[in-house]
């Protein structure tokens, strides 16, 4: 397994007994038939307590599970919260909501002060966070996509049933820096992003061929645009950070999904 063999050349093997493992299974595994979705994690979870393949501390089996789409919501907003140094704060410093958009789902959260359903109560480092979260599975890039292609084909009566596109549209943040290189890390409005998006639409596709993602690329700009707009009605002058990294950084849900789960922020 990949994964392991990285872990093992990364981490002391004097520490690696005591370094616990988690594997956190996301959207894709969401949409699987449950006898199928289970079947996967048995393999993950006997790997996982056969010492001889996995010298890691696994002390639950369900340390290997499947997260629902609100915590993979609260684990990107906990990443980018703490990368920008908010729990460092000893001040009340203002936080940061987080859109994290990926293939198969899209989550947002944010710190909300409300007796809602989609509201958690969440302690990190000494401070209590009310948060507000949710996703929409079926709205990622991929999955959306895969929809407006088949409502394409019903329109065009070349397919026996397609089910109807939604204006809920999520993306890859690859495909803001392909579309628009000066968008990455930086503060741009959907109106630059839609511009950029237009004119990569009107690139000759013969000079896309070698690059097997190209294609989908035109997808996603106005995907972009239309959530940051039409999804989550944000002015057309609004400025956004489009970021995969911020202070040296990657962001995600992993590493919030590591400081919840390890308590190292308790």
């Amino acid at each position: 397994m990949p994964l392991l063999e990285s872990a093992k050349k990364t981490i002391p093997e004097d520490k690696q007994a005591s370094t616990p493992i988690f594997l956190l299974a996301t959207a894709g595994m969401r949409l699987l038939p449950k006898d199928q979705a289970d079947a996967i994690l048995n393999e993950v979870r006997k790997l996982f307590n056969d010492k001889d393949k996995c010298p890691f501390l696994f002390e639950d089996d369900n340390d290997a599970r499947i997260i629902s789409g609100k915590a993979e919501a609260i684990y990107s907003w906990v990443t980018v919260n703490f990368v920008a140094g908010v729990f460092a704060s000893k001040g009340s410093k203002k936080s940061f909501g987080s859109l994290d958009l990926g293939g198969a789902s899209h989550q947002n959260a944010w710190k909300f002060n409300s007796n809602n359903s989609d509201v958690l109560s969440l302690e990190v480092a000494g401070r209590n966070y009310s948060i507000f979260s949710r996703s929409y599975l079926g709205f990622g890039q991929d999955q959306a996509r895969e929809r407006y292609l088949g409502f394409l084909a019903q329109r065009a009566n070349c397919a026996e049933s397609s089910e109807c596109v939604v204006k809920s549209p999520c993306h890859n943040t690859a495909d803001i820096k392909a579309v628009c290189s000066d968008c990455e890390n930086n503060k741009v409005t959907p109106t630059k992003i839609k511009l950029y998006s237009t004119s990569f639409c009107k690139t000759d596709y013969n000079e896309l061929k070698e690059n097997p993602y190209a294609k989908n690329r035109c997808f996603g700009g106005n995907y972009i645009y239309e959530l940051l707009t039409a999804g989550y009605r944000l002015g057309p002058n609004k400025k956004v950070r489009v970021t995969n990294s911020l202070n040296g950084f990657k962001l995600g849900w992993t590493m919030g999904a590591v400081l919840e789960n390890t308590g190292i922020l308790k």
